[in-house]
């Protein structure tokens, strides 16, 4: 029986990609965070950039 080896070459910000994505799908409390916040925006349950923006303008007003 012949075997051959293969290698394939990948970039490694590939590469770097999928072990974050790995590291991602084996976290059960990763995975329930990004369900809840994926309920959240299908609710509308969301804040804009501007309204952060002024809040945080906000209180670096009133220090």
């Amino acid at each position: 029986m012949y075997i051959r080896e293969v290698a394939r070459h990948v970039p490694i910000d590939q590469y770097q990609a999928r072990e974050d994505s790995d590291e991602i799908l084996s976290d059960p409390d990763a995975l329930d965070a990004i369900e809840a916040g994926l309920a959240e925006l299908n609710r509308g349950d969301v804040v804009t950039l501007g309204a952060i923006r002024n809040e945080l303008a906000e209180r670096r007003r009133s220090r």
